[in-house]
């Protein structure tokens, strides 16, 4: 994953139906410019999460049938650019989204 640091102006990035884990995600954050990412239907857990976290230019993050919880979920508070979420088909429950969208109004979230 050492080549990412070359890619350091990318603002779009979707590895929707690979096989990138936590292990991979955690190289993310060397892209510092990233406003969308897609992670559909990868491996990615709560732990992926932590490191999106504080990724300051991130907007637009979908997560679509993954293995993310509330837990998680309650991470991505600290993203502080983040306007859009996709949870669709995850293990968040309407009880987090809820929690999710109190600390944080400005985030559209889907469900």
């Amino acid at each position: 994953y050492g080549y990412l640091k070359h890619l350091s102006k990318l603002k779009g990035l979707s590895l929707a139906d690979t096989q990138v884990g936590d292990e991979g995600s955690a190289a993310l954050v060397e892209l510092t410019a990233l406003s969308r990412l897609e992670l559909d239907d990868s491996r990615i857990t709560d732990v992926t999460l932590a490191h999106l976290a504080g990724m300051t230019k991130l907007k637009a993050l979908s997560l679509a049938r993954t293995q993310i919880t509330d837990r998680g979920l309650a991470t991505l508070t600290e993203c502080k650019a983040l306007r859009r979420l996709n949870v669709r088909g995850t293990k968040v429950s309407r009880d987090g989204v809820r929690a999710f969208q109190k600390a944080r109004p400005d985030v559209g979230v889907v469900r």
